[in-house]
């Protein structure tokens, strides 16, 4: 608990330094002494009052199991989906070989999390692969809970401050403050309620498989008729074609037959001397 106590007052410190150094502040009212009286009273939050703070958790986990009957087993899945109050996220059937295998990606309440785990391992069916894996994000979530707190506080400031601008060119660079202290903010929460819904609900993914029986199935032979049929026009379409490359190489076909013409010609000449 100290150790926590101790980093929540390091976080707050090193925020408000980055405030300092990153958000220069007008020369007006909220100068550095607004800030140091900001850090204080974070300080004072931090160092007086209780923290009860509660671990951040992202548990997620994949299972795989070998079953008789995949509808059976499909069934008892949709009956824990509605006991625990869960989801289903997607869902994919796929056959190879001779196997069938059902995947479903399951959004469960991170309380449920182990119980669900133990209602798909209940029963006879054969479990072939497990893995379950957690992730501690509660300094991330800390962090994000600080700086949102933090940047809020400036919007504040910098709101008191627009309504008591003496000028045009003050009013313009605290109106351009707030828009990039908007973005900060809006970036900064949705990331924190992103971790969030991690943390309250957790992933699981079941893959489901079964192993069919095997059938033989011959293979299907085409019908003698119809296989000559497609022979003799399958014949005339290659003849048609060749028909067309002649017409299209009819000067070529002409040369050449001149050419061959006149060939025969001189050697007839040739023997009759």
């Amino acid at each position: 608990m100290r150790q926590l106590t101790f980093l929540l007052i390091a976080m707050v410190v090193m925020l408000s330094c980055n405030s300092k150094s990153g958000e220069p502040v007008l020369a007006t009212d909220f100068g550095a002494s607004s800030e140091q009286m900001m850090l204080e009273e974070d300080l004072e939050v931090a160092q007086n009052e209780p923290l009860a703070i509660e671990r951040k958790l992202i548990k997620n986990g994949s299972i795989a199991i070998e079953v008789r009957d995949i509808k059976t087993e499909k069934i008892k899945v949709d009956s824990l989906v509605r006991r625990f109050q869960a989801y289903v996220d997607k869902e994919t059937t796929n056959r190879y070989g001779n196997k069938t295998m059902l995947m479903i990606t399951i959004r469960i309440p991170s309380h449920h999390f182990e119980k669900f785990i133990a209602g798909i391992e209940n029963g006879e069916n054969k479990i072939t692969s497990k893995e379950i894996k957690t992730e501690d994000v509660t300094e991330e979530f800390i962090d994000l809970e600080l700086r949102l707190l933090n940047k809020r506080k400036f919007m504040t400031r910098y709101q008191e401050l627009l309504q008591s601008a003496k000028s045009i060119k003050e009013m313009l660079d605290i109106q351009e403050k707030i828009r990039a202290l908007e973005e900060e903010i809006e970036s900064t929460a949705g990331r924190l309620k992103y971790l969030t819904h991690q943390v309250s609900y957790s992933t699981l993914e079941v893959r489901i498989e079964h192993e069919n029986e095997f059938k033989y199935i011959p293979e299907k032979r085409e019908n003698a008729g119809e296989k000559l049929k497609q022979s003799l026009i399958g014949g005339w379409f290659v003849f048609v074609d060749f028909l067309y490359i002649l017409l299209y190489n009819w000067v070529f076909i002409i040369l050449i037959v001149a050419g061959l013409y006149g060939y025969l010609k001189y050697r007839q000449r040739k023997k009759s001397k």
